[in-house]
C-alpha cells in the first residue's frame, strides 16, 4: 500500500533545504557583524565534508536495519529489538549533533535576548540543512526524509525553550530525544494500526478462474 503523503514528503525536502540555506545565510552575517566567526566555521566544514561523515555514522544504524531485515521472517523478536536499535542510534546521532553546534555558540547565548535569536536561528539551521542535503541524495527514502522533517521540529521547540528560559542543555537535549521519540512512535502506530489494517489480504482477493478446458479433439472413425 503507498505512504500517505509520499509525494508531499519528497517535494518539502526542497523547501526545507532552501529556508535552511537563507536562515543560515542571514543569520550568520549578522554573527559575523558582531565578531562571532569562531562559531561558524566547524559547521561549515562538517557541511562541506557531510558526504564522508554521515555515512561513517550511520554505519550502525545500517547494520541494525540489515539484521532487522535478514532475521524478520525467522526471528521475530530480534528484529523488533533491531528497529528500535535503528531509531535510538538516528535519534541520538542527530540530537548530539544539533546540541554540539549548540555548544560551539554557548557563549554567545549569555548576551541579550535580541543578541540570542542570530545564533539560534544558525544552531537550528545549520545543523538541519546537511542532514537535509544527505537525504536529498535518495529522496525515495519517505523514513529518513521524515526523520529529518522531525529533527527540525524537535529543534524547533527544544532549543528556543531551552534558551530563553534557561533549561540545563541536558534537559534540552532530553526533550529533543523525546521529541524524535514520540514522533517515530507515533508514525510506527499508524502504520502498524492503519496502513497494516487496511492492506488487502491475500485471503480476500479474488480467486483467478480456472482456465477452461479445450475440448478434446474429434478422433476419425474407422470406416466401417
Amino acid at each position: 500500500m503507498a505512504i500517505p503523503f509520499a509525494d508531499l514528503t519528497r517535494k518539502a525536502l526542497t523547501p526545507l533545504i532552501a529556508v535552511c540555506l537563507v536562515a543560515a545565510l542571514g543569520s550568520a552575517a549578522v554573527i559575523l557583524q558582531g565578531g562571532g566567526w569562531r562559531l561558524l566555521w566547524v559547521p561549515c566544514l562538517a557541511l562541506m565534508f557531510s558526504r564522508i561523515i554521515f555515512p561513517l555514522i550511520l554505519l550502525p544504524a545500517a547494520f541494525f536495519s540489515g539484521v532487522m531485515q535478514a532475521a524478520g521472517a525467522v526471528y521475530p523478536k530480534v528484529a523488533k529489538v533491531c528497529l528500535w536499535l535503528t531509531f535510538g542510534w538516528f535519534i541520538a546521532v542527530l540530537g548530539l549533533y544539533q546540541f554540539g553546534i549548540f555548544h560551539l555558540g554557548a557563549g554567545l547565548m549569555e548576551e541579550p535576548a535580541p543578541a540570542r535569536f542570530p545564533v539560534l536561528v544558525w544552531t537550528i539551521a545549520i545543523a538541519v540543512l546537511p542532514w537535509a542535503l544527505f537525504a536529498l541524495r535518495d529522496r525515495d527514502n519517505i523514513l529518513f526524509t521524515g526523520i529529518v522533517y522531525m529533527m527540525t521540529v524537535s529543534a524547533l521547540v527544544s532549543l528556543p525553550v531551552m534558551i530563553f528560559y534557561a533549561w540545563p542543555v541536558v534537559t534540552g537535549f532530553w526533550l529533543f530525544c523525546g521529541l524524535m521519540a514520540a514522533m517515530l512512535s507515533l508514525q510506527a502506530a499508524y502504520e502498524h494500526f492503519f496502513l497494516a489494517a487496511s492492506a488487502p489480504k491475500v485471503t480476500d482477493a479474488p480467486a483467478m478462474p480456472a482456465a477452461e478446458e479445450a475440448p478434446p479433439a474429434p478422433q476419425d472413425q474407422p470406416p466401417a
